[in-house]
């Protein structure tokens, strides 16, 4: 999944019908200007621009077109050494606010040197066309899973969970139809393919025809890809994916099947948050109490959720604190180490407000403020301080607020794009993948496998339209140049063995077309806990081409 799930959306904005929201593009390319969707956040060292590509690949003599909201982030040295594209994945955010928002990382981590482009793909954002149709429906509050225990769902649970089965069938057929009565044919063409010809058309267009592309990818745009590498092998210049989706997987398998392996090492990521926690004490982590260990404090969180547990069962009106709403913080926590400062006092709070209601524990927690100390520490990664990574200049980095999301693509777009690049799921049924997700609950994990029906992947038998284009299954394809795959110790959503997996297939014909870099730390790709040492790998790759530095970092 290269699914990004903590995504804060600070302001929620309506945004202009019109398919070239810009107004502007030259007839023979990209016509780049100020970004005016931006507005209140200006950035000089960025533009942005309109690009027009055909609607459907497939008949490109057609009259119909996409059209792509570009920005480009522009090298801070010039002449820029030429362009590199980059998708930041998480399939609801565009590729844009992305960039606007973690500007400052990106052109440090390349070394300032390079014109980094990203864009709107099909569906999300400012791009036409945009999947806008609503909300699916709300799992939190029809899914007994969700709500659970922390050892698991009882027989009751799983008794309800299994009853709601129609009511949530028929409510994402609603959504569903809602989609196609909105968008109809539009949804044929909302997929990971054609987003791979757009890259391309981009590619030509900026650096010029037949051009090798730079492309970086992480989370779901390593889906993109690994598509451009089987689709394009010979226009492969330096490509870095990082926090590897499993592309045969994605689109040979299922959809519903995807998410056991997606969050595989997400306990191991969260255990990490508590073992930091620990490490750091009371006087800089919120839910820390003297001789706390990781073990101690995870037991801790078991028994809030029994707490909440209890209390939802006993219907008490002064409950705020569902086990669902605990259960999604701790997994926003696994996958942003970003937050953990932040998330420990939540949670801090949350504990309070079970304490207040009625519930026992000998824990005591305080609202003591963290001094502006290192939460967690690792021979291999920078420290962390709770907001962001220290670096020369530690005002830099993360001093800006994520840029506004158009609200309706980031809820109903997910849904046409993944489930638009799945394979035909009609002899799937709803009560076959609520057993799935409860094996999922039980074998794997009982915090992260209840939200599998947050993920867009769940339903996807329910969908009613398919890309006009999918990826067939490929072998080992040769690539123009050696790519770069980077995979995290403990990444609770692309965990580290789809990298490897990915490795293997590249190198299967005996050649060494990929390179794979082990970062140690944890988090959702590199750059939750990023270090010096992969930051050097990833700037001297782009610059050098050097790939031949297969260590841990």
């Amino acid at each position: 999944m290269g699914l990004a799930l903590i995504v804060i959306l600070l302001v929620f904005a309506r945004f202009s019908e019109e398919k070239n929201i810009l107004g502007r593009q030259s007839s023979n390319g990209l016509q780049w200007g100020s970004c005016d969707v931006f507005s209140g956040n200006a950035d000089p060292s960025m533009v942005c621009a309109n690009f027009t590509v055909p609607l459907d690949w497939s008949n490109t003599a057609s009259d119909q077109f996409a059209y792509l909201f570009v920005a480009k982030l522009q090298a801070r040295n010039s002449p820029a050494l030429g362009t590199i594209f980059m998708n930041p994945g998480d399939s609801s955010y565009p590729g844009t606010s992305y960039l606007r928002w973690k500007s400052e990382l990106l052109s440090d981590i390349t070394g300032g040197v390079f014109d980094i482009v990203s864009w709107d793909p099909r569906g999300i954002g400012f791009t036409y066309p945009r999947i806008s149709c609503g909300a699916p429906l709300d799992v939190d509050f029809t899914d007994d899973l969700l709500n659970a225990r922390s050892s698991g769902p009882s027989q009751a649970d799983i008794d309800g969970f299994l009853a709601n089965a129609t009511t949530i069938e028929t409510a994402f057929k609603a959504f569903a139809q809602q989609c196609v009565d909105t968008h109809q044919d539009n949804l044929r063409y909302i997929g990971t393919v054609a987003t791979a010809r757009d890259l391309v058309a981009l590619a030509d267009a900026i650096e010029g025809p037949g051009s090798l592309i730079r492309y970086w990818g992480l989370s779901h745009g390593t889906l993109l890809g690994s598509y451009l590498l089987d689709l394009f092998p010979e226009r492969i210049g330096r490509v870095v994916l990082d926090g590897v989706q499993d592309a045969t997987l994605y689109s040979q398998s299922p959809s519903y099947l995807t998410y056991a392996d997606s969050i595989r090492d997400a306990d191991y990521a969260l255990q990490a948050f508590f073992d930091a926690c620990a490490e750091a004490g009371s006087s800089r982590c919120a839910i820390a109490v003297p001789g706390s260990t990781g073990t101690s404090l995870r037991q801790w969180i078991n028994d809030s959720i029994d707490a909440a547990y209890d209390a939802v069962q006993a219907q008490n009106v002064g409950i705020r604190v569902r086990p669902s709403v605990l259960r999604h913080l701790l997994q926003a926590t696994a996958i942003s180490p970003e937050s953990w400062r932040t998330n420990a006092e939540t949670l801090a709070s949350m504990f309070r407000d079970l304490h207040y209601i009625g519930t026992s524990s000998t824990h005591s927690v305080t609202s003591t403020q963290y001094s502006v100390q290192p939460i967690t520490s690792s021979p291999h990664t920078t420290q962390y301080n709770g907001y962001g990574r220290r670096s020369t200049n530690p005002s830099t980095h993360h001093k800006r607020a994520p840029v506004f999301v158009p609200s309706e693509t980031y809820i109903s777009a997910p849904y046409a794009i993944w489930c638009g690049d799945s394979i035909d799921n009609h002899d799937v049924t709803t009560p076959e993948v609520f057993k799935e997700i409860i094996r999922i609950t039980k074998d794997i994990s009982n915090i992260h496998g209840p939200l599998a029906l947050a993920s867009p992947t769940g339903l996807c038998h329910l969908w009613p339209a398919r890309a006009v284009e999918r990826r067939a299954e490929q072998g080992s394809p040769k690539l123009a140049n050696p790519i770069l795959v980077i995979g995290t110790s403990y990444d609770p959503v692309t965990p580290i063995a789809s990298a490897r997996k990915l490795v293997r297939r590249l190198n299967a014909s005996g050649s060494r077309q990929a390179v794979m870099i082990h970062h140690d730390g944890t988090g959702h790709t590199s750059l939750a806990m990023h270090s010096a040492c992969t930051k050097d790998i990833i700037k001297r790759y782009f610059a050098e081409g050097v790939v031949g530095l297969q260590t841990r970092s």
